[in-house]
């Protein structure tokens, strides 16, 4: 009654809701052992709602769920020791952690532990058993798990190389709107390898993701359009796609704008922007492919958005959880990361369990 009564306040709509009750319902509740309400109130202390912020208060609270077996407080231990939040960081503690939710069965933390064996980073480096916690993550559907599966058949880690088996795990991710799986999954229709090539399908798959803000698509499209493959030829539509990206920072972007304006593809001559491009390129380090893959989201962010948590409860409205969530998200700014791609991290995390269970199998 009392943790009902601290969700209503906590996740009802605007006219309702109400931070500060929440977190006296929850701590009514949490006082007499329940794991959800120790778990909701744990994330309230994270985020700083109806409660000052405080970390190792949260930590206190998920550890007193986490005994009880409540994965998501599992999980929330787990993130915080990776990004030291509240606590001194610890990738050991955190594999302990990210294990007893993933051997529950939770994707997200099945998928970050084989983070870690991939890694090598608090556990020993491991390709072989990285591949064997990605495949249980994704099974479930988890498209982080998908796409990093995909990798490793796609680069022979821990699994024999196999890009035909690269491709259908990128296209599970791809179709689930992965901006990363968009683009790795483009790559491989673009050059021919574990799929037919097709660079009309290459360019659909990164323009899918350039729209989500992958400076790594934009440069692609680029391309394409130079030259091109499997779109219309156009210089100008070219100079526009590389320029989206090079102000992100992508390197062989600014590169191919800078020849551009030296060649005056799109219009006259300027060597002093490319210069400028030209410089700017030498000055950036070479991005790694896989970079939006391992983007940490802050444990705070993650507990701001699980303490209004759909739980499919007949009062609950999916739109106002929604209209909520994407709220939120425009809140956020991660460098060089599209909103898209934080909104699809972030949005599992919005979901109770079993409503989270019920999403990946849809």
């Amino acid at each position: 009654m009392h943790y009902d009564l601290g969700c209503m306040y906590a996740y009802g709509a605007d006219a309702v809701r109400d931070h500060g009750q929440a977190a006296a319902w929850f701590r009514s509740a949490a006082s007499q052992g329940h794991a959800p309400a120790q778990y909701a109130l744990g994330c309230l202390y994270s985020a700083g709602l109806g409660v000052p912020r405080d970390s190792a208060e949260a930590l206190v609270w998920f550890r007193q769920a986490a005994v009880q077996g409540y994965v998501r407080a599992e999980y929330a231990i787990a993130r915080m020791y990776l990004a030291g939040d509240g606590v001194c960081a610890d990738p050991s503690e955190a594999a302990k952690w990210y294990r007893k939710a993933a051997q529950q069965g939770d994707a997200e933390a099945q998928n970050d532990l084989g983070v870690l064996y991939e890694r090598g980073e608090g556990v020993p480096h491991d390709h072989e058993i990285a591949v064997q916690w990605y495949r249980k993550a994704a099974d479930q559907g988890c498209a982080r798990a998908q796409n990093n599966l995909g990798f490793m058949h796609e680069r022979g880690r821990g699994v024999a190389r196999d890009e035909v088996q690269a491709a259908h795990w990128y296209r599970a991710a791809a179709e689930q709107g992965l901006a990363q799986a968009q683009v790795n999954l483009g790559i491989l229709c673009q050059r021919g390898r574990g799929v037919r090539q097709d660079h009309r399908e290459a360019a659909g798959w990164f323009r899918k993701a350039a729209d989500q803000g992958s400076a790594v698509a934009q440069n692609s499209l680029g391309v394409l359009h130079e030259r091109g493959w499997g779109v219309s030829q156009g210089f100008a539509e070219a100079q526009a796609w590389y320029r989206k990206a090079a102000e992100q920072g992508h390197r062989h972007a600014m590169t191919n704008l800078g020849v551009m304006y030296r060649n005056g593809q799109a219009g006259a001559k300027d060597y002093a922007e490319a210069r400028k491009w030209f410089r700017l390129a030498d000055e950036v380090t070479a991005p790694t492919r896989r970079a939006a893959d391992f983007f940490e989201l802050h444990t705070g962010l993650i507990t701001l958005v699980q303490a209004n948590q759909f739980h499919g409860l007949p009062s609950e409205d999916v739109n106002a959880h929604l209209q909520h969530f994407l709220e939120l998200c425009d809140t956020i700014v991660i460098k060089d990361i599209a909103l898209e791609s934080i909104r699809l991290r972030l949005f599992p995390f919005s979901l109770s369990r079993r409503v989270k269970q019920w999403f990946y199998k849809e």
